[in-house]
This record gives structure tokens, sequence and C-alpha cells, in this order.
């Protein structure tokens, strides 16, 4: 979710709880969490990039640490790598009883803004090898503004080629790994009336909006992100809000018609599947509603 600023009093606790693995008494094996904007992204650039964000960082990992401990009581996770850029903040768990088979091998932090001067913009990846298996997952935080999405799929483009060093001299990119998801603010628009699509979504014609989703009119531009896969979307737009309501804002002088800018992908291949993808709406700290999915991946064990 975009523009989380850490309080001490949040409740976030239905980042987890509104899964179906915890309303089934399941637990996961690994946990990924990604944040955009822990800082306000408001001023000169230089200086919100020479930010110091340790403290930010610690709180919130902290707070991440004491949540899980609290809604998983019967079992131990350890934290497997915090990473952060600017206003990127990326986290993630793992079952204890996975910690000989379950290893961090690569990360990169990647900086997009200003033709790749600045971490205002960017994303982080991590990638584990599982078993025999590897897996790459990339936190993302691209270009914003409806008329930046040129921008946003060169941005998709490089991360896809990133490289990724998996062993000694055994080099791969992101899209090439056994698997792969990126979540986080992706920025794609909705090329649609602001009127138009307040009225789709309360007649809950999503499926109206979506043919106007940037992704999915421009993908087929290029064969790269034809191997990108979504989850069914079954929620409203997740942005823009009115900070704690489910008001979507308008402005005159700015007008943002409400678009999916938060979005999870992963590949079209076996292996991987989707049983989740949902936003939270009861979350209120943010002017984005963070979106949530539940993979089953198959991996190879020798």
């Amino acid at each position: 979710s975009n523009l989380f600023i850490y309080d001490d009093n949040i409740d976030i606790s239905n980042l987890f709880k509104e899964n179906i693995l915890y309303k089934n008494n399941c637990l996961p094996d690994i946990i990924f969490i990604g944040l955009q904007e822990i800082i306000e992204l408001a001023g000169p650039v230089e200086e919100l990039c020479n930010q110091d964000t340790t403290e930010k960082v610690l709180k919130w990992t902290e707070k991440l640490n004491k949540y899980i401990k609290s809604l998983y009581p019967n079992i131990t996770y350890v934290q497997v790598k915090t990473l952060h850029m600017v206003g990127i903040y990326f986290i993630c768990f793992m079952k204890i009883e996975h910690q000989q088979k379950v290893n961090l091998v690569d990360y990169n932090i990647v900086k997009t803004g200003f033709g790749g001067q600045y971490g205002n913009k960017g994303y982080i990846i991590m990638t584990l090898k599982c078993f025999d298996t590897y897996i790459s997952v990339a936190c993302v935080h691209f270009e914003a503004g409806e008329e930046n999405n040129k921008t946003r799929f060169e941005n998709l483009k490089q991360l896809l080629n990133n490289n990724i060093k998996l062993e000694e001299e055994r080099n791969i990119i992101f899209k090439d790994v056994d698997y792969w998801i990126i979540l986080g603010d992706t920025n794609f628009r909705v090329e649609m009336g602001y009127k138009d699509a307040l009225l789709n979504i309360q007649n809950n014609n999503l499926n109206v909006i979506l043919k106007d989703d940037q992704f999915y009119k421009y993908k087929n531009s290029e064969n790269d992100f034809n191997i990108i896969n979504e989850g069914i979307i079954n929620f409203n737009p997740t942005y823009k809000f009115i900070k704690g309501e489910n008001k979507y804002i308008y402005d005159e002088n700015k007008i943002r018609i409400p678009s999916w800018t938060d979005r999870i992908f992963y590949p079209k291949k076996n292996g991987i599947k989707n049983i989740m993808y949902n936003s939270i709406n009861n979350l209120f700290q943010s002017d984005h509603k963070p979106v949530i999915a539940v993979f089953e991946i198959f991996y190879k064990n020798s």
C-alpha cells in the first residue's frame, strides 16, 4: 500500500487477517510485505532522497514483527531480510522450520526516478532459493501521473530483464527465474472520465472500467508483457481515496480517475497458482487501499 506514514496507533492487523489462509487457520510458509511512501514524497527530490529513514524502517520492522507474533502465536517466523530505498520498504518472513532449506541468494535495489538518478521511484527485488526452486519477488513504485504510462512500461520491462545472481557464475534475468511476483504501486491509471468511472463503480461494472485500464489497454505493445498474469480483479479501484474514508477524492484542479494503481503480477506458467486476490477497504491510513494476494507455489526438492 502507498502513503503508509508510520503511526504508533495505526492498526494494520487486517493486512494479515483479511486473507483466506488466516481465516482457514492455515499458516503461510513465506510472507512478503511491501510498502511505498513510508515518507511523504513532497518537496525537492534531492532532499527527499537524502533523508535518513532508518528510524521509520526500524519502527515498521518492530511493528510487523509484533503483529506476526501475535497473529500466529503457535509458530515462529524468522525475518529473512528487510530492505528499503527512500520511501519503499520491503520485508520477508518465513517459518523457522524452513531455515535450512530457504535462503536469500540475491537482492537488487534499482532507482528509476529522473532517469535512474534518484530512488524516489524504483524497485527492490529479493530472490530466494526454496529447496531447489528460485523465487524472485519485487516491490515496486513506478512513475505517477496518467501521462507517464510509457515510462511505467519502460520500468516494467527493465524489471523483467533485471539481472539476478543465483549462484557463483550463474546469472539469470528476473523473468526467467522459476517463479516471480511483482507487487506494489505500479501507478497504472484508468483512461475514463471521472463521473463515468464512479458510475461504473456504483453499478459494479468493473469490467467496463478495466477495458480502459492502461496496463491491459497497452500491454500487447511488446511480447515482454504477454508473460504477465494477474488474478481476477473483483475489487474496486484502489486509488485515490480521502484519508480516513472509503470515498474517492475529487479535485477539479487535478482530477484523479479512480484506478487500480496497486497491483500484484505473476508469470503465466504452471506451478504457481493465485488462490486469493483482493484489496483491504477497512484500512484508512493511506489514500490507497492495500492489495493482498495468496499464492501456492510448487517447488523442486532433489
